[in-house]
């Protein structure tokens, strides 16, 4: 009978935390962790969350923090390069407290790039019969590797290109669409909202590269990728 009373008396205050929304807070989790990392990732090398992988690695989070506060909120420490295998720093915020862990994961960021179909003879000029788009990991590639096939058609080999190499522009002789110390328009693309504003280029960028521009009024400096001359765009993920 005490078993019955104590089992309903549990269903009621689960129904009625139901109806009134106050269902006890969830712990934190490694897939909310797992999440928060492949967002920031995505965000910092500005391409599509379904283009980064991420992966546990290190000890699961039981182990490496059993005590975590119940109603606990996840948040990206300070970290420059989201990339390989590393300890990535966590914040753990309950009632204005932090507690940092450091939960060891494997990031992966793919990324289609444009690689030679064939051999490319030195000065030969690039037509799309001679290249591909091809899914590489970022680890493997070289420095600002073009994305776009129709920012090389044109360009003209520096040297030999041999098959399955991906292009840069230390390998092809093409004049740049956006040039460090100019201002450049900026389009920033969130969900349905487009917003237009300007900034200053930090480095030379041809279509389909990555540059840096730097916001003139809070003068910090972002990554855009290049959309054609003086004009570069932000993609921050976001709901429709």
């Amino acid at each position: 009978m005490v078993r019955g009373s104590t089992t309903m008396m549990v269903s009621s205050w689960f129904a009625s935390s139901l109806l009134l929304g106050t269902l006890p807070a969830e712990a934190v989790s490694e897939r909310q962790i797992l999440d928060l990392v492949r967002d920031a990732t995505a965000q910092q090398y500005q391409v599509n969350t379904k283009d980064v992988e991420v992966r546990w690695s290190g000890n699961r989070l039981a182990i490496l923090a059993p005590n975590l506060p119940q109603d606990g909120k996840p948040k990206l420490g300070k970290v420059y390069n989201l990339q390989g295998t590393m300890p990535v720093p966590i914040e753990v915020w309950h009632q204005g407290n932090k507690t940092m862990i450091f939960p060891r994961l494997t990031i992966a960021v793919w990324e289609e790039v444009v690689v030679s179909r064939s051999a490319i003879a030195r000065g030969a000029v690039l037509d799309e019969s001679s290249l591909k788009l091809e899914r590489r990991s970022r680890t493997s590639l070289p420095s600002q590797p073009y994305n776009v096939l129709a920012a090389v058609v044109g360009a003209k080999a520096r040297r030999e290109i041999p098959p399955g190499m991906p292009l840069t522009s230390s390998l092809l002789d093409l004049p740049p669409a956006v040039k460090g110390g100019s201002m450049v328009s900026v389009r920033l693309q969130s969900g349905s909202l487009l917003i237009l504003t300007t900034g200053q280029a930090l480095q030379d960028g041809r279509s389909g590269q990555v540059v840096r521009v730097l916001n003139p009024v809070s003068r910090r400096d972002y990554i855009a990728r290049v959309a054609g001359p003086d004009l570069v765009e932000v993609t921050v993920e976001g709901e429709e």
